[in-house]
């Protein structure tokens, strides 16, 4: 497979990647809930490493910023916008860049949206006092959104919960998935979203929404349970400069 696809001129659009879902940039759009879905910012990530001595510059939060202005250049508000879990990065205590760019990141979203929700990650254990500071609500199993029928969760674990079980769709991050494709000597990860099933439901997931580091392939490894499984049949989306549909994983090189 070339990367011939990757140097056409293409309009930035949002892109259906299954009925329903539009993929803009690296967010999903649920359009029946009008449901704007991010996932994985990790923000504070630089600091904690800054403190272990590895000095990488403090980036992630700007580009962060960048890519939610193509969000919503092409779609300006939304009725509701879900922070799919790991917010921050740290697990303990909110270290001062953490309070910082997480409270900014809600005062931003608040402008584009009715309502904003955080869905608890495996890294936000101690999220709360920003929420609470920041009045968001913060849930710890995951939401159902009605019209679409869809549970969103972070996916570190499988929730047991009566709307989890009915929900035809279920949206998941915390893998952060990335494609890493080869074209001669030139190596190249992409993040992307894999739309698949689970246990006979639709099951779509995201790509981090942060950029201080690429994501993992899942062709090597998966974190979550919803991806502890033949993933062959999922349906490969690539994001660069807009949306790609790759194929199926198996069919990759």
């Amino acid at each position: 497979m070339s990367f011939s696809k990757k140097e056409e001129k293409a309009i930035y659009l949002p892109v259906e990647i299954a009925p329903g879902f539009h993929a803009i940039d690296l967010a999903l759009h649920a359009t029946a809930d009008d449901c704007l879905i991010l996932s994985d910012l990790q923000l504070g990530m630089e600091e904690m490493y800054n403190n272990a001595g590895v000095m990488i510059p403090r980036f992630n939060f700007s580009e962060i910023k960048v890519h939610l202005e193509k969000v919503f250049g092409l779609r300006n508000t939304f009725s509701h916008i879900i922070l799919n879990g790991d917010v921050k990065h740290g697990f303990g205590n909110a270290s001062n860049q953490e309070w910082r760019e997480v409270i900014q990141l809600l005062e931003l979203l608040s402008t584009h949206a009715e309502r904003i929700t955080i869905v608890k990650g495996n890294h936000d254990i101690a999220l709360e006092p920003i929420a609470r500071f920041a009045k968001v609500h913060l849930n710890r199993d995951g939401i159902f959104l009605e019209k679409s029928n869809t549970f969103v969760c972070h996916g570190h674990e499988v929730p047991k919960t009566e709307e989890f079980e009915r929900a035809k769709t279920i949206v998941i991050g915390h893998d952060h998935p990335a494609i890493e494709l080869q074209e001669g000597a030139t190596r190249q990860k992409y993040k992307c979203f894999l739309v698949g099933t689970y246990q006979k439901k639709r099951l779509i997931a995201l790509p981090s929404f942060n950029f201080a580091a690429p994501g993992s392939d899942p062709r090597i490894s998966a974190l979550s349970p919803f991806l502890k499984q033949n993933l062959n049949h999922f349906r490969t989306w690539l994001v660069e400069d807009t949306v790609y549909d790759f194929g199926l994983l198996e069919d990759l090189p």
